[in-house]
């Protein structure tokens, strides 16, 4: 269960995929909305790689620090699903399908929202 709405009702997710290129996931909900989340990176140094000792430089690590409802919406059509992504040259497209039988897809990189 995740808080993935905005009024912090609790909502299971039932898919979740990753979008290419990015720090950046897309999940699809039980309540029927669609979040796009970024997530925050953070990267520290740590001291000499024991698995080589022979070298001697410093490493950074990274982890994930937190998250941003980055887009969403909620096509009032029942529980998400699946969620997809595809990126090309010209677009970023999330496709879901949703519980009452169909399939829509939502370019990222448009200003408006479907």
């Amino acid at each position: 269960y995740s808080d993935h709405n905005s009024v912090g009702a609790q909502t299971r997710i039932n898919d979740a995929c990753i979008l290419e290129n990015s720090h950046s996931i897309v999940s699809g909900a039980s309540d029927g909305s669609v979040h796009v989340w970024r997530v925050d990176m953070a990267t520290s140094s740590k001291g000499k790689n024991v698995d080589r000792p022979e070298q001697s430089r410093y490493y950074d690590t990274s982890r994930v620090c937190g998250n941003s409802v980055v887009r969403k919406m909620h096509p009032n059509e029942g529980e998400i699903l699946a969620v997809n992504h595809w990126n090309t040259h010209s677009s970023s497209l999330v496709s879901f399908a949703t519980q009452s039988g169909n399939i829509h897809t939502w370019d990222l990189r448009c200003s408006r929202e479907p």
